[in-house]
């Protein structure tokens, strides 16, 4: 998915300690943007608390158009207060705590004790979260995997929403000279992706029917 444009704000908290916030919008499929935040948080309280302050500024605009959102990274948060900040001004929601009611153990990465690093989402529906070891192969994996997840599932709904703004690209699988005889506004929006599981006794149904 291509990165239209990228910003990196400076949050730092003072001049001894250097914190960035990385801003990125990608383009997903039914011209969405997906913002992403990453973000490496002051090891102190007092600055962290400033910084979620200017990140929930930034997003607040973003938040208020319904636009998805995920803001991902070392947190160094012992309190778990960035969740309520999160959760209050923009409507996050954090992805292990979504899925196992807390957030996932990662730090240090041999022998994870502390719930440090999380990854806040708006605006899509968490099939799995989980720390992954230190396999890089397994890690890329994983995020590919559920990027390309969220991105079928928005895609999905946006035609099942409007498959009148989709269905020229119909006009590909067919010669030019046929295309001005065309109106492809009177089609349907043709085989739909389903995202439940394909059991065994499905398809022995669907194959005996």
């Amino acid at each position: 998915f291509p990165i239209l444009r990228w910003d990196n704000q400076d949050i730092s908290a003072h001049m001894f300690e250097s914190r960035g916030a990385l801003h990125c919008e990608v383009g997903l499929p039914g011209n969405v943007t997906l913002h992403c935040l990453c973000v490496h948080l002051s090891l102190h309280e007092r600055g962290r608390r400033r910084q979620l302050d200017a990140i929930a500024a930034r997003l607040e605009p973003l938040a208020q158009h319904d636009l998805p959102i995920v803001v991902a990274g070392d947190f160094n948060d012992w309190r778990h207060r960035a969740t309520r900040i999160l959760e209050t001004r923009l409507g996050m929601t954090e992805a292990a705590v979504v899925q196992h009611g807390r957030a996932a153990r990662t730090f240090p990465s041999v022998l994870p004790l502390l719930r440090l690093d999380r990854i806040y989402v708006r605006g899509f529906r968490v099939l799995g979260a989980q720390a992954v070891g230190r396999s890089g192969a397994a890690w890329r994996v994983n995020v590919v995997s559920a990027a390309i997840h969220a991105a079928l599932r928005r895609a999905q709904r946006d035609i099942d929403l409007r498959p009148d703004l989709y269905t020229h690209y119909y006009t590909r699988e067919f010669p030019v000279r046929y295309h001005a005889m065309m109106d492809t506004r009177r089609w349907g929006p043709g085989e739909r992706i389903v995202f439940e599981p394909y059991t065994k006794e499905v398809f022995e149904e669907s194959f005996g029917w």
